[in-house]
């Protein structure tokens, strides 16, 4: 169950005050159950202020239950947590233990002195019950204490209240569930939309890119043609010269030519990435 002490007593009275809530429940339809089913309910946690003492001091943390304790009326879910409150009382280290100020004085009114007095959280006796919504997504609480009468004897007060809850709390969940599956609706649309929209840019870079490519071969090829013609162009003139130059102007072409290299177009386009289709609007 959901609950949790440091003195037995008060741990029995809790057990008890949580049986009496179950055969009280059952009259209306109604049961308590430890859910163990991940991610559908969620149990709000007490911290020190909610009387959660540790059990020892060596305990790092706060003890609590791995699982919510829940009250289902109709198709509603409410969480229970039974808790004993604590109070601040003042202390005086003695004998290797913390004990009540009055206590220490009685103990050893020589020794007992007020600047060795300390305040700690202390277990009261006076237990509370805490109902919430175990619902993420909606937020409900309310607390029942015994500053004026026990737990057990506000059962049918807590039935009633709890099942009037009820009928506000099931509603705002399924809003809540509606509005959340709207939003995820919206999200998703988004996403296809922004996804789209991703790839039809990375096709038109792929495109651009490619695009760039086939400018340069073209370039290369422009750059290739106009050195050939111009080659041709001396050696047609070198075919005409005087015999006694067209020696070393042959010679001269071949050393230009040397200096000149050719891209190979063919092989270039082989090597060029094609495009991807036009991306649809």
């Amino acid at each position: 169950g959901d609950w949790s002490s440091d003195v037995c007593s008060s741990d029995l009275r809790a057990a008890a005050v949580l049986q009496k809530l179950a055969v009280a429940f059952r009259e209306y339809d109604c049961r308590l159950s430890t859910v163990y089913k991940e991610g559908r309910y969620a149990r709000i946690k007490l911290g020190d202020e909610g009387g959660r003492l540790k059990r020892s001091s060596l305990q790092a943390g706060i003890w609590y239950p791995g699982h919510p304790t829940l009250v289902f009326i109709g198709d509603t879910a409410i969480g229970l947590t039974i808790y004993e409150q604590t109070i601040e009382k003042e202390v005086q280290y003695l004998d290797g233990k913390f004990v009540p100020v009055g206590e220490a004085r009685k103990l050893k009114p020589k020794s007992w002195s007020s600047s060795w007095v300390s305040k700690q959280s202390t277990a009261s006796g006076k237990l509370c019950l805490r109902a919430y919504s175990p619902y993420r997504q909606v937020s409900w609480i309310k607390t029942w204490t015994e500053d004026k009468e026990s737990l057990a004897k506000q059962i049918e007060g807590i039935i009633s209240s709890l099942r009037e809850a009820a009928e506000t709390l099931g509603p705002a969940v399924v809003e809540s569930d509606l509005k959340a599956a709207e939003e995820h609706k919206k999200w998703e649309e988004e996403r296809i939309i922004a996804q789209a929209k991703y790839e039809k840019s990375l096709i038109e870079k792929a495109r651009a890119d490619s695009l760039r490519g086939l400018v340069d071969i073209i370039n290369k090829w422009s750059e290739t043609q106009k050195y050939k013609g111009f080659f041709e162009y001396l050696a047609s003139a070198a075919d005409s010269a005087p015999e006694d130059s067209r020696s070393e102007l042959r010679q001269k072409i071949e050393q230009a030519k040397s200096l000149i290299t050719q891209s190979d177009t063919i092989a270039a386009l082989l090597t060029w990435r094609s495009p991807p289709p036009t991306p649809e609007d």
